[in-house]
């Protein structure tokens, strides 16, 4: 009976100190602040993309039908190449310009509907992508979208 006790003890005692190691190695050694700078020094996890903000764009929309109106509110970010991030950003202005443009003749009842941002989405890039050309924009992304 007494050898049973000592092989139980001893068992636990071993677990004991097992997970004791394993949890001196996640906190001492394996870092999240570690894995996250290794993972920034590794070239397989170097990204070429990278994000042009746009200025704030305050539109009021109106509904011809329905003759509601209001305002909306879009912060955007445009999903580029690194190596076109200085010509995107020179041309903000002209793209600015040309997203006004075109969200002004926006039905706001379009814009109140659960799924807007998705067709909307579609038809900025298409309008971003003209102001742009010859240098492509992989995505508009919606930083902030308000309809009020």
């Amino acid at each position: 009976m007494r050898i049973n006790k000592m092989i139980l003890f001893f068992a636990a005692y071993t677990f004991a100190l097992l997970a004791l190691a394993v949890v001196g190695y996640y906190a001492l050694v394996d870092t999240p602040a570690k894995r996250i700078q290794a993972a920034r020094e590794n070239p397989h996890f170097h990204s070429d993309i990278a994000y042009v903000d746009l200025p704030r764009i305050t539109l009021t929309l109106t509904a011809p039908q329905s003759g509601r109106s209001g305002i909306v509110r879009m912060d955007i970010a445009l999903e580029v190449e690194q190596k076109y991030v200085p010509v995107i950003e020179g041309a903000s202005p002209k793209i600015t310009d040309r997203l006004v443009a075109y969200s002004a003749h926006i039905n706001y009842d379009d814009v109140t509907r659960p799924n807007a941002t998705t067709r909307l989405r579609l038809d900025l890039l298409h309008q971003v992508n003209n102001a742009s050309d010859p240098y492509p924009v992989k995505d508009v992304v919606f930083r902030q979208f308000v309809v009020m």
